[in-house]
């Protein structure tokens, strides 16, 4: 600045900037820190969290209202709440705080009540949920998993139709003769959900057998 001024006006420059200041140096302006766009003016938006926490992570309510998540192709009750825990936590980062905890389940269970996201207590199709598909029983076709088929029960076996079983079928005609007919019959009626099974098994031998 005093390099721009003409010698003989710089001195009266000084001056006119000394008598100007003041006794104390200011305090440097404050810098507004981004709010976290989970918090508005700090107050936690619960909704919008359990949205972000539902966000590619397929939710429905299972009986007594309890959030099951989908996951490998089935909505499964067992994996518990620690996950939603998790996901959320990763959203908040050093915001999170146990007490959201409890927030976001509510509100997860009003949306998911909203949407009418729950387990059916008895399948109404014939679909059987296998480790690598939906296998229609009706036609054999096998369609890919999606959550749209609210399906919580999977067997842990992928669908084959070329599969054999040489050693199963000599051990039934050995141990069952007569009776393997009945024997697949109770089985298969098990296997689809949609059914509710009218036979029981009774089954009878040696002690220990």
């Amino acid at each position: 600045v005093l390099g721009r001024l003409p010698q003989d006006k710089r001195t009266k420059y000084l001056e006119r900037m000394c008598k100007a200041a003041k006794a104390a140096l200011g305090r440097a302006p404050k810098i507004r820190k981004a709010e976290h766009p989970l918090f508005d003016g700090g107050e936690f938006l619960a909704m919008k969290a359990s949205e972000a926490v539902l966000d590619g992570q397929p939710a429905a309510l299972g009986l007594g209202s309890t959030i099951a998540l989908y996951r490998d192709g089935a909505f499964r009750l067992d994996f518990g709440k620690e996950p939603l825990f998790e996901t959320l936590q990763k959203l908040l980062g050093e915001k999170y705080r146990p007490g959201w905890r409890t927030t976001v389940e509510e509100s997860l269970i009003g949306i998911l009540s909203g949407r009418d996201m729950r387990l059916p207590e008895h399948q109404t199709e014939p679909l059987l949920n296998c480790a690598n598909g939906m296998l229609d029983l009706r036609t054999g076709e096998l369609h890919p998993h999606s959550p749209d088929f609210l399906s919580s029960m999977q067997i842990p076996v992928a669908w084959d139709p070329n599969a054999t079983a040489d050693y199963y079928g000599q051990w039934v005609e050995e141990h069952c003769p007569g009776q393997v007919g009945d024997l697949e019959e109770s089985v298969s009626v098990m296997l689809d959900p949609s059914r509710t099974p009218s036979k029981a098994v009774f089954l009878f031998g040696v002690s220990r057998s």
